[in-house]
Order: structure tokens, then C-alpha cells, then sequence
């Protein structure tokens, strides 16, 4: 994830996270490395001690994330606002400028995301937009490929 993130950077793409550990981690390590161009979007200021000023989710993507959900009364209202900038970071602050694809590493069955990505991959599915999931040994092979020779050009 960070060689990606890395790859990306240097190809002038920029990155959206939230500043979770693991994969969110992993790809702004990589996008910082090559002082590559982000936007983290947190629920709340100094999320995981995360400096980025892109804090507070609106309530639109708060609505939008409810969608995604068919138990979103079950969540606590700061699990509500992770889920909401879930929705930001597909669709970026006002919600109106989506994602090119969606990269993630999670557990998948049938189409099921089992983690916390499930808000951000339904919305983006929901838009149509592509989604390559890590954890796929055939997807993580061409992602490989694409650091080791850059074959995407944008």
C-alpha cells in the first residue's frame, strides 16, 4: 500500500484517508513520502493526534452514510461520524467531487465488505466508481505491476 501510494504521488494523483491505523496509515506514509498531494478526513479535531483541518463530517454525508447502513441506529454518534467521513472521502468535502477508483484491503465475501470500509466502498459502488480491494491476490498482483512499471499514466 505505501509503494502504491508512493507510485500514485509521483503521478500527481492525490489521496484521500481518514488517518486510521492500517491501510489509511500505509498509503499516507507512501503519499507523504513523495510529498504527494492529500485530503484525511476525520470525525473530529486531533482524530488518531491527526493534524489535518478536515474535521467534522456534514450532516449530508452523515445522511448519505446512514444509507449505506441498514442498522445505522445501532451506531454511537461518534461511530456515525466515521462512517460520515467514509462518505468524504469518496465523494470529498461537499460531497460533489468523487473518487477516479477506490483502493482498500478488507474482508469480502460476495460482494460484503466486513470492516470498517463498508460505508465508503457501498457509496462508491453505489457511484458507479471502481473499487480494487488488496486483499485479492489477482488485484494486489496488478497493483504490483503498476508500481514496478507504472503502466497507469494520468
Amino acid at each position: 500500500m505505501r509503494q502504491i501510494a508512493k507510485a500514485l504521488a509521483r503521478e500527481g494523483w492525490t489521496l484521500r484517508s481518514g488517518g486510521t491505523p492500517g491501510a489509511d496509515r500505509a498509503f499516507e506514509c507512501g503519499c507523504d513520502e513523495e510529498a504527494g498531494k492529500k485530503e484525511i478526513f476525520l470525525p473530529w479535531a486531533q482524530f488518531n493526534d491527526h493534524p489535518s483541518p478536515l474535521y467534522h463530517p456534514t450532516d449530508e454525508a452523515e445522511q448519505i452514510a446512514a444509507l449505506c447502513h441498514p442498522n445505522w441506529q445501532a451506531f454511537s454518534a461518534e461511530a456515525r461520524k466515521l462512517r460520515a467521513c467514509n462518505c468524504q472521502q469518496i465523494g470529498g468535502p461537499t460531497l460533489g467531487d468523487p473518487v477516479d477508483f477506490v483502493l482498500f484491503w478488507a474482508p469480502e465475501k460476495d460482494g460484503i465488505i466486513r470492516d470498517g470500509a463498508a460505508t465508503a466502498i457501498t457509496f462508491a459502488r453505489h457511484l458507479s466508481i471502481p473499487v480494487f480491494n488488496l486483499q485479492d491476490n489477482r488485484v494486489r498482483r496488478q497493483w504490483e505491476r503498476f508500481v514496478a512499471g507504472n503502466y497507469f499514466r494520468r
